[in-house]
């Protein structure tokens, strides 16, 4: 058997492990989140999401994971991978109480099945039982399947089970209840006196006996009865103790402590929620940690939460109604935080949880001074540092001090930032939310990182689209989310945010242009930033946020356009490309305006994509012609009207270049346009210039008239053949011979003369 199952070991790989590993911790925070918050809040999707894609590696490697669940331990393909851990000791504590023992997830799982699991198990065990259990909820034909404990079996008390009740135990249970059977006196037979002192020593005995007997009980469902019992004991021991000296009175209800601290949560919560009816003059919910140092109360406490595995309201409120009013505005509440991170049950990871659990306590019953308290030392401290020096004098629990002391640590700073904003998301008291809002935008402008760049775009993100619908329907805390994305969008926080950009690397981009995208000065700063720029690859980073602000920069570049209009090296012509792509009509605008600028590239860089639409565009372009000095430009113009195709444009423009004292390269540069775009409106003015007779003919004249048959070959119409078939007859060898070969092209075509 050993071999056996040292092979089937072997087939679990140290990567599978690791993976699992990640699945357990995912598993772990998708509970701690269900349960702390309602099932419509964003961290329990979030947290859900996470376990899914870890689940899912597994999942594209294998057909389901199959895992058991072992009181104390998980197993993975029926083995146990991790001895001892207590992260793996946490999450099966928690199954295992709501009655798994094993946990099949297939391929093929959607979200909302995981979303409802978690909504199920994060329920109450007890109410889990009584309602048939977890399984008996989940949809047959699903993809999660779970295998439940039979309570009513397991928890029988046959003694050969090694989990049920044993018959010493049933007899020391037997002598516990006859502890009560002498009601009306407040005087332990002496024959009783040995064994309450043995059952308060060995507390680790007496708990576990005491959890057996509850846990049969909840089998059948006698629960209330046992508790009874079980009160009726302890009030018995109480009184007792209270006929002792005060020392002795104090070291029994301290072992008495210690023995209920050890006890099922539910268990200890039934215990408290009533009285012996018929004893009116003792109640064991105010006295039974009345007159004990602070010290055993805050361990109690404490051990109540380790037992539970969290901290839960229910605790908080039980911690409320049984601490005594004169101890919990002191500083109870700190000793306790000091304990429960000496116990590892609080560290900077679960804080944020705890704060947020308790604001919520906090606004539900702000009148309780245990809760006021522990706000105070848990939301308050962390948030403000005056805080704590109000309410702990000149020192700190250990909690908030690491906390204080540790403000600066990267993953502090997030985890703060997430708090807050957690807290925000639940607020709707608007002067509340002023509070955090104010305490939030401070605390992101002191970060202002690259390594903070997705807290500070959470922070953006929430103020502008994740309100509550009830938020945004409240006018003071909408203002006060407009005031805080106006802080965090502004002009300071984008022009820092903009120098990190050329040491990004690509993880860090989107980031940077979702937070950019909220700020009104982001435009003008990145196309300053971008003409700055020597960079090319920085300058490319640039772009693409630009890119991304879509109308607000194209607005900003046309006002660039104009306030640079007129400027020498002007940088207009860099910004231009950027224009076409996010707004071609302004772009269009902006090409009319670089015409104007007294820098020759950018008046090419405006004529490169200018394209006359209306007729006072055209009369702009050619009259902006006959000014312009520079060839290069004019030439371009030149192709400009000679895309519009035209007619009375072609003809106007053909006049003014064919005139005596133009120079006769801009007719050849027209001549030879109007081939290269075919414009067919053109072949009148072609067949003009081929039609001439010059009395003496030279090169150049030459020049324009075998150009002019080259363009109508190219232009290759019908009414372009006429032309040319009429200079096949052409006194000049040089046009008769372009001629025959452009007859011969357009022929080939399938050009043919119309008439």
């Amino acid at each position: 058997m050993e071999q056996s199952r040292k092979n089937t070991e072997e087939k679990i790989t140290e990567g599978e492990i690791k993976l699992f590993d990640s699945i357990v911790r995912s598993l772990n925070i998708a509970v701690e989140s269900s349960a702390l918050y309602n099932p419509a809040h964003p961290a329990v999707e979030q947290a859900v999401k996470n376990f899914k894609g870890h689940l899912d590696n597994w999942l594209s490697v294998h057909e389901s994971l199959d895992t058991g669940v072992a009181s104390d331990n998980l197993l993975l393909q029926n083995n146990f991978v991790r001895e001892k851990n207590d992260l793996y000791r946490q999450v099966a504590g928690y199954l295992h109480q709501r009655g798994v023992i094993a946990l099949r997830i297939s391929r093929g799982v959607e979200l909302k099945e995981l979303l409802d699991f978690f909504c199920l198990i994060v329920k109450d065990a007890k109410l889990i039982k009584r309602s048939g259990g977890i399984a008996s909820q989940i949809p047959s034909a699903g993809h999660i399947f779970i295998k439940e404990i039979d309570y009513r079996k397991f928890l029988a008390g046959d003694e050969s089970t090694s989990t049920g009740v044993t018959e010493e135990e049933r007899t020391l249970w037997q002598e516990l209840t006859s502890l009560d059977s002498s009601a009306g006196t407040d005087i332990l037979p002496e024959s009783k006196l040995d064994f309450v002192m043995h059952f308060l020593k060995d507390q680790k005995r007496s708990s576990s006996l005491l959890n057996k007997v509850y846990k049969e009980a909840l089998a059948k469902l006698e629960d209330r009865t046992v508790v009874n019992n079980f009160r009726a004991t302890f009030v018995r021991m109480l009184k007792y103790a209270q006929q002792q000296s005060p020392d002795s009175s104090s070291v029994i209800k301290q072992d008495l402590t210690k023995v209920i601290a050890g006890l099922n949560p539910d268990f200890v919560a039934n215990l408290f929620s009533g009285e012996q009816e018929d004893d009116s003059a003792f109640n064991l919910g105010q006295d039974f940690l009345k007159d004990l140092p602070e010290d055993t109360i805050a361990d109690f406490m404490a051990s109540l939460i380790d037992s539970e595995g969290k901290m839960s309201d229910n605790l908080f409120k039980l911690f409320d109604k049984l601490v005594p009013q004169e101890s919990s505005s002191g500083s109870l509440v700190a000793t306790l935080a000091d304990k429960l991170f000496e116990k590892k049950l609080l560290n900077k990871n679960t804080l944020s949880q705890l704060q947020v659990s308790v604001k919520e306590l906090f606004e539900a019953n702000s009148s309780s001074q245990f809760i006021s308290q522990m706000y105070k030392l848990t939301v308050e401290t962390l948030i403000d540092k005056s805080v704590s020096g109000k309410n702990k004098g000149s020192s700190l629990s250990a909690l908030a001090q690491d906390c204080l002391e540790s403000l600066e640590e990267p993953g502090l700073q997030r985890q703060k930032i997430w708090l807050l904003l957690n807290i925000l998301w639940q607020e709707d008291k608007p002067e509340e939310f002023k509070k955090f809002c104010d305490i939030l935008t401070a605390a992101c402008k002191k970060i202002i990182q690259p390594e903070y760049l997705s807290s500070i775009k959470e922070s953006i993100e929430f103020f502008s689209e994740k309100l509550k619908p009830q938020q945004s329907q409240n006018q003071e805390i909408a203002g006060y989310a407009h005031s805080a994305l106006g802080e965090l969008t502004e002009k300071a926080v984008a022009e820092k945010i903009i120098s990190f950009i050329p040491r990004l690397d690509e993880r860090g981009m989107p980031d940077v242009r979702s937070i950019l995208a909220k700020s009104q000065w982001a435009p003008d700063l990145l196309i300053e930033a971008y003409v700055l720029e020597k960079n090319k690859a920085v300058k490319e980073r640039i772009c693409s946020v630009i890119a991304g602000l879509g109308p607000a920069a194209a607005a900003s570049i046309s006002q660039r356009f104009t306030a640079e209009i007129g400027k020498e090296g002007s940088s207009l012509g860099e910004l231009f490309d950027i224009l076409k792509k996010l707004n071609p009509q302004e772009a269009h605008k902006a090409a009319q305006t670089m015409l104007q600028s007294k820098d020759l590239d950018t008046r090419l860089a405006g004529l490169e994509n200018f394209m006359s639409e209306s007729e006072e565009e055209k009369s702009l372009l050619l009259e902006i012609f006959q000014k312009e000095e520079s060839t290069q430009v004019k030439e371009k113009i030149i192709g400009v009207l000679v895309k519009t195709n035209s007619a009375p444009l072609l003809n106007q423009l053909f006049i003014i270049l064919s005139k005596r004292f133009s120079p006769r390269k801009y007719l050849l540069t027209y001549i030879r346009a109007c081939g290269d775009f075919s414009v067919n409106q053109a072949i009148p003015c072609l067949e003009q210039v081929v039609a001439r007779r010059p009395l003496l003919d030279n090169q150049a004249k030459r020049e324009l008239r075998v150009s002019a048959v080259v363009s109508l070959g190219e232009i290759a119409s019908p009414e372009a053949m006429i032309v040319l078939k009429k200079a096949l007859n052409d006194r000049s060898e040089s046009v008769r011979k372009i001629a025959r070969l452009a007859v011969e092209s357009c022929k080939d075509k399938g050009i043919a003369n119309s008439a």
